[in-house]
């Protein structure tokens, strides 16, 4: 029997219990055979097929997340509750997601037909201590710890007055914003401790007496007979196996004659209470003696081990029980979720954008497809595939973004949403750019796979780009140590020098949850590999499509010698932006108005006409003949039978290019900045001419150059022709190739049942704790008081 254990709770002061129930469990099967998980790798390792089983352990405190992905596993699972009764309703609502239930408390048993109770333990590797033979070697009289219920403090309170006032006294009672502090007649400050239970077991074995008080559970109501627990705490086999002797004030309802029988005395008030101390004080070696029968009588009937013998033979019914259940096979392919920065028919739209259009079209012939991105400045929408185009399936109002966000509460919460409420099992990442950093991390805990295409540098830099202050590329991939490097930049960009740190902590854990990260160019390759050289196996080179290749190929047409006969046609394609090199191209302009060319510009934006009006230039100056905005695929290819060359002047290392590929295809010579996937794409002198970065002059060299040799205007012109592009369904096939690789498991074969607990899943429940939620923040945001 191979065994996995994972805590539920969120938030938990009691998780020594899970580590006290993993400790009897490797006694009984071995080390190698158990694991503790936590919140980020519980589903992960039940969807193994590692491991027999999953105990889980609480279920109150269980994000509805994460046990949505668990009832996708195939792993068979059990619940043992700790929760109190009245919070029955609570794990009933967890319970759709287990196999059975083992309840802490007698008062659930039978509240479902798969609950039955099972009352948690002590274990002896953690909690035994020797048992001191002598009175004179206890330290304190009479010890309490436990949280400060009101009824417990009003007994202490009724208790102590009946007690001789020069007792040895060891009180502890923890409170928090939804308990009052405590206050006791004639005892001081009491401390605000919460002990480990190591301590606890020190503080119990050097006690004569140690009190157990049951409380009074309000939520459930004054007349409800699960407002009180009738079952054995932990507390009580724990402080039995620390040696310490225990009365109980049995009044809360406390029921300790099924466990213990008559050893362990109980009192129906605090009067009784008060004699049986008197008593044991003043008797210490019946005390003593009486504690040692407590301590064997517990090591034989009361530890983990015994009761994970009826766990283990729980699960072993479970298996018998799956093997003669009829197999079926899996409903269907597992839907994907793309994440970007933007979608088409939100916003102006740009090659990432058209891309994922083009790739959701193919996918969803075969699978279920979502997206998910921001849709404006407050809310982020989810569209659907299922009909070809993008339907609104949903928005999320979350609140605005920052422009340097981590992690954000509630974007991570939509997007938890939309993972299990669409039985999403890939989740293919493209732009986090108005997202948070963290959202791989989620999608990682969730089962899903993560897939990352890099459309630019915006995980390894927050100007996605690379380009430093200068507008240069800064090439960090090469340098030994680039953190000098970001310092400078960052500090040029207004920002302190030790953002990068923090920014690279949390994109580096992002980076390592993807399974797979695709470069479209091997260049692209290289940078993130000498960014993050951890992950450089598992980035590939997929070639990126383009969209409406076939409406492309269509308008090929054969350049005869008359073609390149005239004016030289000068095309600009794409957005104009300043990191497709708008300087270089406004300063070619200003230089090139007498030349002998023709400049048509496709793909005009609002920042080239602010770079033009701040140059003295006008949209028809010479050499401009054509200058237009938004366009369509006929209007391009229209444009690119006529045009001889194109400009692609972006100093940054553009990870693919698909303009240049559209015109290359159509025989324009590409004039193409020598970085990035340019240099992989052109091969200079053969099917274009490569030029430096930001240098206007090289490029009307060029230029002039082809203007003056047509005939190597027309080789150049045949052998860009000659390249071919990736057919997007070969593309797609390609890319499905990868997510089978990958096998995902999640959405496959999805539950019919909504659980009905809160969603609690946190970056904190992930193992990551920031100290803002902004990297740009310096400082640490406190906790809040408990």
């Amino acid at each position: 029997m191979k065994l996995l254990l994972y805590d539920t709770e969120m938030r938990t002061a009691n998780g020594y219990l899970p580590r006290a129930i993993a400790s009897a469990a490797e006694g009984l099967l071995g080390a190698s055979n158990v694991q503790l998980c936590d919140h980020a790798s519980v589903v992960a390792a039940a969807a193994s097929g590692a491991w027999d089983g999953l105990l889980a352990i609480g279920g109150a405190g269980a994000d509805r997340h994460l046990l949505t992905a668990l009832m996708d596993t195939p792993i068979p699972r059990i619940l043992w509750s700790t929760e109190d009764p009245y919070e029955r309703r609570l794990v009933a609502r967890a319970e759709p997601a287990f196999d059975h239930v083992f309840s802490n408390e007698r008062h659930c048993e039978g509240a479902s037909p798969r609950t039955t109770y099972l009352p948690l333990a002590a274990e002896a590797s953690l909690q035994l201590r020797p048992l001191r033979e002598q009175d004179a070697d206890y330290s304190y009289d009479l010890t309490f710890v436990g949280t400060a219920w009101p009824n417990r403090v009003a007994s202490l309170g009724r208790l102590l007055a009946q007690l001789p006032a020069d007792l040895r006294l060891h009180l502890a009672l923890p409170w928090n914003r939804h308990i009052p502090e405590p206050k006791l007649p004639g005892i001081g400050a009491l401390p605000q401790l919460r002990l480990g239970i190591g301590d606890l077991c020190d503080i119990w074995n050097r006690s004569r007496v140690v009190l157990s008080i049951g409380r009074e559970f309000s939520n459930a109501g004054a007349q409800s007979s699960e407002a009180r627990g009738s079952s054995p705490p932990p507390r009580v086999y724990e402080t039995a196996l620390a040696g310490g002797f225990q009365v109980a004030l049995a009044g809360a309802g406390m029921d300790l004659a099924p466990a213990y029988g008559e050893l362990i005395p109980l009192a129906a008030d605090e009067q009784e209470a008060a004699a049986l101390i008197r008593q044991q004080l003043a008797e210490p070696e019946q005390r003593i003696a009486r504690a040692r029968a407590i301590q064997e009588h517990t090591l034989a009937h009361h530890t983990y081990a015994q009761r994970l013998a009826v766990v283990l033979e729980r699960f072993a019914a479970l298996r018998r029980e799956r093997q003669s259940a009829p197999i079926h096979l899996p409903l269907r392919q597992p839907a994907v979720l793309h994440l970007a920065h933007n979608l088409v028919g939100l916003r102006r739209a740009g090659g990432t954008e058209a891309y994922i259009q083009q790739l959701a079209e193919l996918q969803q012939e075969r699978r279920p497809v979502f997206a998910l991105a921001p849709k404006d400045r407050m809310r982020l929408a989810l569209l659907d595939y299922a009909q070809g185009r993008p339907q609104l399936r949903r928005s999320f109002k979350v609140g605005k973004i920052s422009r340097f966000p981590a992690s954000h509460p509630a974007y991570e919460r939509a997007f938890c949403e939309v993972i299990s409420s669409c039985g999403i099992g890939v989740v293919h990442v493209h732009h986090l750019i108005g997202l948070p950093l963290s959202l791989p991390l989620f999608a990682k805990a969730l089962g899903c796979r993560v897939v990352v295409t890099l459309h630019d540098f915006h995980l390894a830099c927050h100007r996605y780009t690379l380009l430093g202050p200068d507008d240069r590329f800064c090439a960090i991939h090469e340098a030994d140590d680039y953190r000098l490097q970001c310092r400078l930049c960052l500090q040029a960009s207004g920002l302190g020098g030790e953002e990068r740190s923090r920014r690279l902590a949390l994109s580096r854990r992002s980076v390592a949850a993807a399974d797979v990260l695709l470069a479209s160019t091997p260049s692209s390759a290289a940078i993130m590999a000498g960014v993050y050289p951890e992950v450089a196996e598992r980035i590939e080179v997929l070639e990126m499509l383009t969209p409406g290749l076939e409406a492309l190929e269509a308008g090929r047409r054969q350049r005869t010698a008359a073609s390149f006969q005239g004016p030289l046609q000068v095309g600009v394609i794409g957005n104009a932006m300043p990191h497709k090199g708008l300087d270089t191209l406004v300063r070619l302009i200003s230089a090139s108005h007498d030349q002998p060319f023709h400049l048509h510009i496709l793909g005009a934006t609002p920042e080239l006409d602010q770079a033009l009006e701040e140059a003295g230039l006008s949209a028809d100056a010479a050499p401009i003949v054509r200058y237009q905005g938004a366009y369509d695929r006929p209007s391009l290819v229209r444009l690119l039978q006529r045009l001889h060359v194109a400009l692609f002047l972006s100093p940054w290392p553009e990870t693919y290019n698909i303009c240049l590929g559209e015109a290359m295809r159509l025989g324009v010579v590409p004039v193409a900045t020598a970085v990035g996937a340019h240099n992989d794409r052109v091969e200079h002198g053969r099917t274009g001419l490569l030029v430096p970065p930001g240098d206007p002059l090289a490029v009307l060299k060029a230029l002039l150059k082809l203007e003056g040799d047509r005939a190597l205007l027309a080789r150049l012109s045949a052998g860009a022709a000659a390249v071919p592009l990736l057919d997007p369904r070969e593309h797609g096939q390609r890319l499905e190739a990868i997510y089978a690789a990958l096998d995902p498991w999640r959405g496959r074969d999805p539950a019919n049942c909504e659980l009905q607990l809160d969603p609690q899943l946190d970056l904190a429940a992930l193992g990551v704790r920031l100290a803002q939620d902004r990297w740009i923040e310096a400082g640490v945001r406190w906790d809040e008081p408990t």
